[in-house]
């Protein structure tokens, strides 16, 4: 069984108000998300990068979220990143998105993978 919790990810302005920028399933019904890997890049602009598993057949992206538009940044359907890591992203106001991923071994490669 996987996880349960209702996650949001939300941005709570100087007074009081509260945004919320991404959903998974068990706080929306519908949501694409279907849970969100731990840690969040923020930039005084409000643009949020944060990694999701999301329901289609290539589950991992790095949306990089601005006031309302969101857009993906890297997703592991990209055939050269093999996975996408579990470590919080980090974005600049210029909206440079960095994060660390896998890149793929090319065909015939067969040394050790040396994981961190």
């Amino acid at each position: 069984m996987g996880e349960t919790q209702p996650d949001r990810i939300v941005r709570v302005e100087g007074d009081g108000t509260v945004t919320i920028l991404a959903e998974d399933e068990d706080s929306r019904a519908g949501s694409p998300c279907a849970r969100f890997d731990n840690g969040v890049g923020a930039t005084a602009d409000g643009r949020v990068a944060f990694v999701a598993t999301h329901h289609d057949r290539h589950p991992r992206r790095l949306p990089d979220r601005r006031r309302t538009t969101t857009t993906t940044v890297a997703t592991e359907a990209d055939p050269t990143i093999e996975e996408i890591e579990f470590f919080a992203p980090a974005v600049n106001d210029a909206g440079v998105v960095v994060f660390r991923a896998v890149r793929p071994r090319p065909p015939g490669d067969r040394r050790a993978t040396v994981r961190p």
